[in-house]
């Protein structure tokens, strides 16, 4: 299990719902370690076209961000 906010516990529920369309975007601070871990497990999972590793925004693009999401 990965230590912060249960991002393991999330891709591993994407694998089961998977909406048709959707792309799950994880977005913020990571480390290199977390980040191979997280990329391994999308990879073993089939996901890599539909989940993304993105770094963290600058709060002022919530807004923009947010518009873009569905």
């Amino acid at each position: 299990m990965l230590p912060i906010k249960g991002l393991d516990m999330l891709v591993d529920a994407w694998t089961a719902v998977r909406p048709a369309g959707w792309v799950l975007r994880l977005a913020g601070p990571c480390d290199a370690a977390m980040r191979g871990e997280l990329e391994r497990r999308i990879a073993a999972l089939g996901l890599a076209a539909v989940v993304s590793i993105e770094p963290a925004f600058p709060r002022h693009d919530l807004p923009r961000v947010l518009a873009e999401a569905s």
